[in-house]
């Protein structure tokens, strides 16, 4: 029997982890998200991780997990603050939102004051998982307020490939070149751009991190991406995450207002958004997600 066959949800939350997971499928070529937020135990593996995401495609991990050893914000897909990342677990689950859809799932996590920062006043990382088998994509929308003054902010995501139960910077590549990075994993043929908008356009840089998949492991090496915005404001760092292969057709993605995106596929529209939006004949009254 398979997942189909027995007709498994393409969703799932598991609140006291504070954890949800969504797919494409369960075919060799699917795409799976896992999103985070709080559910750290009391004792083993506690890292300093709300709001990281995971997001595959085939035998890719684009947007991996650092292991075991990676316990700070900074080794994980997340947002600094002034530079600095959380610097507080949480122990129960933080996902304040969950509605699973056919074509597309929502989540939300609250993370704000895991930054002990008098500063931040609050962040909620929100998520949509489009669950089309075609072309399977998430949205990020990063809703950050501080207190005024100007800050930094930066936007971060490891290039890690871990598939497996070792960790591996082998084959994995940012391109900085064109308008938007693109991740490539040259060992699996899977590439992802990284279509991230803001309140003003991020500065890219990218890095090496040093991590261990434990304590007594080697180090490994992998390429990081960071963006950054300083902004007395709020960044409204909103990304569109799109796993593909080397000619599949890309789509025209807009920013149609700080919590909205309109995706233009050659056969259909989307607009996605965490507020309500309205966009070339699409409406949503809150948050939601539209095709025509």
């Amino acid at each position: 029997m398979t997942p189909e066959q027995v007709d498994k949800p393409l969703s799932a939350r598991f609140s006291r982890r504070g954890m949800v997971l969504a797919r494409s499928g369960w075919g060799p070529d699917d795409c799976l998200l896992s999103f985070i937020c709080g559910g750290d135990p009391e004792y083993g593996h506690r890292q300093y991780d709300a709001g990281h995401f995971s997001l595959y495609r085939g035998q890719s991990a684009l947007a991996g997990d650092s292991g075991y050893g990676g316990k700070n914000t900074e080794d994980h897909n997340g947002v600094l603050f002034d530079g600095k990342g959380q610097q507080l677990k949480c122990a129960e689950g933080r996902i304040t939102a969950y509605e699973p859809g056919e074509l597309a799932t929502y989540a939300c996590g609250n993370l704000g004051d895991l930054y002990n920062n008098a500063a931040l006043k609050s962040y909620n990382r929100h998520i949509f998982f489009c669950h089309d088998r075609q072309r399977p994509y998430m949205v990020v929308y990063d809703e950050l307020q501080a207190d005024g003054a100007e800050h930094t902010y930066t936007w971060v995501m490891q290039g890690i490939n871990a598939t497996g139960f070792m960790i591996s910077g082998e084959g994995m590549r940012f391109e900085l070149s064109g308008e938007y990075p693109v991740i490539f994993d040259d060992n699996s043929g899977w590439q992802m751009s990284v279509m991230l908008f803001a309140s003003q356009p991020p500065s890219f840089t990218q890095d090496i991190n040093e991590t261990k998949w434990s304590a007594t492991a080697s180090i490994i090496e992998h390429p990081r991406l960071r963006g950054d915005v300083t902004t007395s404001a709020s960044p409204g760092f909103l990304a569109f995450l799109y796993p593909r292969r080397e000619g599949d057709p890309v789509p025209t993605v807009t920013r149609v207002a700080p919590h909205a995106l309109r995706i233009n596929w050659p056969d259909c529209t989307d607009l996605v958004a965490f507020a309500p939006a309205e966009t070339d004949g699409l409406r949503t009254e809150g948050v939601g997600f539209v095709r025509r």
